[in-house]
């Protein structure tokens, strides 16, 4: 009975393969004939081949909502003046402990609403004193619920850091963070040195937001 099944599967999929590329070559498409279309890459391996009609072939004569629900898979780094894009800033330590904070709303007025993660590209450079060993981290995170407070969110420096050392350039991490709210109302960041009691280092944050 699975052989016969099987089969079945074989012989619809080979029709609708047939059928595609009938319909290519009897009609424009898009993209060009023999060009790659992610759009038809059912399995999103890179190929478009007999499993993609396989898989076609699976769901044949079903309907639902065609909606396409799209995933930002890739982070490019945004530049200080793009949207999202915190920029940069000078954060000292004294006692070998310092922080500052990032005011997000209502001055930036990110909406969160239909995303469920956040994802926070900390970048760190310019350590002055140069000889001294720098961590810097996102603290804590003030959640907003339409301009009511929703919760402050606390974060420890393994969640996600970065360390300078000296002679050492650019570095850069990515803290991913589910969403709890509509807005943040402030980010706090902390930088931390163990072997210099004061200094400064230039610090940044960019956001991307995503739909899991």
């Amino acid at each position: 009975m699975k052989i016969k099944k099987d089969l079945m599967i074989v012989a619809l999929a080979t029709f609708c393969l047939t059928a595609t590329l009938f319909m290519m070559t009897s009609t424009k498409s898009q993209a060009p004939s023999g060009t790659y279309d992610p759009l038809l890459d059912s399995n999103h391996d890179g190929s478009i081949d007999i499993y993609d009609a396989i898989q076609l072939a699976n769901h044949y004569d079903t309907s639902g909502d065609p909606t396409l629900n799209v995933n930002v898979i890739s982070m490019p780094q945004r530049q200080p003046w793009e949207p999202h894009a915190l920029g940069f800033r000078s954060v000292s330590w004294t006692n070998y402990i310092g922080g500052s904070s990032w005011s997000i709303t209502p001055g930036y007025g990110i909406w969160f609403g239909g995303y469920s993660r956040l994802f926070i590209f900390l970048s760190a450079y310019d350590v002055n004193p140069p000889f001294a060993n720098v961590t810097f981290y996102v603290s804590g995170i003030l959640w907003n619920i339409t301009a009511d407070t929703a919760a402050y969110e606390t974060f420890n420096r393994e969640e996600s850091n970065i360390t300078l050392y000296p002679g050492l350039g650019y570095l850069g991490s990515v803290m991913k963070v589910e969403i709890k709210a509509e807005t943040i109302e402030y980010l706090t960041v902390m930088v931390e040195s163990p072997n210099v009691p004061s200094g400064s280092v230039e610090v940044g944050l960019h956001m991307y937001l995503r739909n899991e």
